[in-house]
This record gives structure tokens, sequence and C-alpha cells, in this order.
């Protein structure tokens, strides 16, 4: 600890102080040094933030890896790259009534080869009007 650093009781309920320990274990850290970190993390974000409302979510380690390398990609922040997600999600369930979302994974091998891909694309334009069109009622 630094000799600047102060001495603090606070009351915590056990089982938060058994997360504590074992997430600090986890860490090879001390509870201290955790609760320290933990603490000056979510100061920074409140402090330092303008307006952006910091917010935790919990994802399966696959994901984690999956946003941090489409993060990369984007050369942005993890934070950054969910607050794109979420726009553009949210931007589909908002303009419903405007728009009609429509998302085609076009596969890779097509790039390049306008024939393959014109005949792709004409496949997917019947079962998207089937789906868009009013349905005739017998």
């Amino acid at each position: 600890m630094d000799k600047k650093a102060k001495n603090m009781s606070i009351a915590i309920d056990p089982e938060m102080q058994s997360l504590l320990k074992v997430s600090a274990k986890k860490l090879g850290w001390s509870t201290s040094e955790l609760i320290r970190t933990l603490v000056t993390r979510y100061l920074d974000l409140v402090v330092n933030e303008d307006e952006k409302i910091p917010v935790v979510i919990k994802v399966e380690a696959e994901l984690e890896t999956t946003l941090k390398a489409a993060a990369k990609k984007l050369n942005c922040t993890v934070s950054e790259m969910i607050q794109i997600l979420a726009n553009k999600y949210l931007d589909l369930l908002t303009e419903v009534e405007k728009q009609v979302p429509v998302i085609l994974r076009i596969p890779g091998e097509l790039k390049g080869n306008a024939e393959a891909l014109k005949a792709w694309l004409e496949a997917r334009v019947g079962a998207i009007m089937n789906k868009l069109s009013p349905k005739d009622t017998p």
C-alpha cells in the first residue's frame, strides 16, 4: 500500500465478502487490492465519462472473445463495439413501422463472381416477396 493510502473500514454482507475473496484469489490479488481497483475504475467511469453511464454486463467467454476480435477489426474498444451493435439493433427494433429490416448473409465465395451472386440474390427475392406480400385468403 502507498504511504499516502488511508485505511478505511466498510461494512459488506458475508456473500459479498466471499465473492470478493474468491475473485481476488482468481486474480492473484489481495481483497484490498481488488476493492481499490474496482472503486478506482468505477469512479473513473463516473467522473471522467461526461454524459456516458457505465453499464456492466456479464457475457460468456466465447462472446467476449468475439466482441474483442470485432472491436479490434474496427479499431475501437469493446465498449464502443457494444454501443455500435446496440444502436444498430435498436434501430432495427424502433424503426419497424417505417422500414422492414432484411439482413442477408452473403457467402464469401460469391464475392467477385457476378453471375453466381446474381443467381443467389434472385433465389432470395422470391422468399422475401412471399414473406412481405399480403397472402391471398381463400
